[in-house]
């Protein structure tokens, strides 16, 4: 019985809260509107960065992960540094890759090996319609972390013997079905002739997962075998501006580095024509993200202190407005924490009222604004932050109603009467 009384007795204050709250923003409807408004600006501020940055986190970590990360040793061509350089340089046969496979042979710890050539600009025609693509011909060991969306991935074999056959990225198959009303059984099977006087049979479309980077690649790309491009475009032991391999997880890198240089040299006929690039480009990348997740988190902070303030603006004045109000409430019994707790229920009442609309439209206006910006971009799962965007917005009110609330709570029914 006890409770059922206390049960009843805390729903009708919710309720008186509630009522209240309303009748005071339907009293002072445009500075109400005012403060709503800074909050709702705030909220959606909070969920459109903090959706940016967490996606922006998910996709550079997951880059770091795809290329190996901490465990990658990238070797790259350098520029002679002067006349007696350029000579010696002249010596050696230039970065191969003849090289990896010496490298895999002869140096410990090497875990894997990435072959990547690339040719930009190419042209294919469809429909008395040209388009643009970019094709790249690849290893087993680069090709992955892709999905298959439609078709079947490139066999084993087919790598090994160089097969005409190839994938298309999913967003140029997208732009084929939209232009030319392509399907994917009309695709699959069919052979693409390519300006670089090749024709490749796509025996698949993919979508390359978790991707860090804006390469064309992935966006407008034809990946087939290695070898096969070797074979037909660029011949067989070309050079590369670039060597990638993967280390093994108890390898030291340090140690490795050391003996694929040693290695590279006696390659070379003596001439060190190349420099590393190793975890020192993944930290200062992590520390960029970083640094642009601080700008978020100060952007979002100061308008959501903008918001609060207004809150805090408004409340003040409610207090001050409704002194005869509180000092007739103490004197027929309400004790001074039912009338904190009181205005700082209106103070969350508004701040969630204007965090609501800002939610409503970042879970509308943000998922809109990444399939325009990042076709295929995952931001992350939205009721998580519609939920984190809820609870900022309670947090907003106890913080910025807590003044006001001490303000009425410490006032004394026989002062607020007499200064009335």
């Amino acid at each position: 019985m006890m409770r059922s009384r206390f049960v009843f007795k805390t729903i009708n204050f919710f309720s008186a809260c509630l009522q209240s709250a309303y009748q005071e923003l339907w009293t002072h409807k445009l500075r109400s509107f005012l403060s709503v408004l800074g909050i709702t600006l705030g909220i959606l501020s909070f969920m459109t960065l903090k959706m940016l940055g967490d996606w922006q986190t998910r996709e550079t970590e997951a880059f770091i992960a795809e290329i190996g990360g901490h465990h990658q040793v990238i070797v790259e061509g350098r520029q002679p540094l002067d006349g007696k350089d350029a000579y010696d340089m002249a010596r050696s046969p230039g970065l191969r890759f003849s090289d990896l496979d010496s490298l895999k042979a002869q140096v410990p710890g090497i875990r894997s090996l990435s072959k990547l050539l690339l040719s930009f600009k190419v042209t294919f025609g469809m429909r008395n319609e040209e388009y643009l693509c970019c094709v790249a011909g690849v290893s087993p060991d680069f090709m992955n972390r892709h999905r298959m969306d439609y078709g079947r991935d490139i066999f084993p074999g087919e790598y090994d013997h160089g097969s005409d056959v190839a994938l298309m990225t999913f967003p140029l198959f997208k732009k084929l079905q939209k232009e030319q009303g392509v399907t994917e059984q009309k695709l699959l099977g069919r052979r693409i002739y390519l300006s670089l006087g090749i024709a490749p049979k796509i025996v698949g479309v993919f979508s390359k997962e978790k991707v860090g980077t804006e390469w064309p690649i992935y966006k407008y790309g034809i990946f087939m075998p290695l070898k096969y491009y070797e074979k037909n475009i660029s011949g067989n032991n070309i050079r590369t501006d670039g060597l990638y391999l993967g280390l093994t997880a108890d390898a030291d890198t340090t140690t490795a580095k050391e003996n694929i240089r040693q290695k590279l040299v006696r390659l070379h006929r003596g001439v060190t024509d190349f420099t590393f690039r190793t975890a020192d480009w993944v930290s200062n990348m992590q520390g960029t993200i970083e640094k642009v997740r601080l700008t978020f988190f100060i952007i979002t902070l100061l308008s959501l202190l903008v918001g609060g303030l207004n809150i805090m603006n408004v409340m003040l004045t409610s207090v001050s407005a409704r002194v005869r109000e509180i000092g007739i409430r103490s004197a027929i019994g309400a004790s001074p924490v039912q009338i904190f707790l009181q205005f700082l229920f209106e103070a969350c009442f508004l701040s969630l009222m204007g965090g609501g609309v800002g939610l409503l439209m970042g879970a509308f206006l943000i998922p809109a604004g990444f399939a325009l910006a990042a076709p295929g971009a995952t931001p992350g799962p939205l009721m998580i932050y519609i939920l984190q965007g809820g609870a900022v917005s309670v947090l907003v009110g106890l913080v910025f109603g807590l003044f006001p609330a001490l303000r009425a709570f410490r006032m004394r029914p026989v002062t607020a009467l007499h200064n009335e």
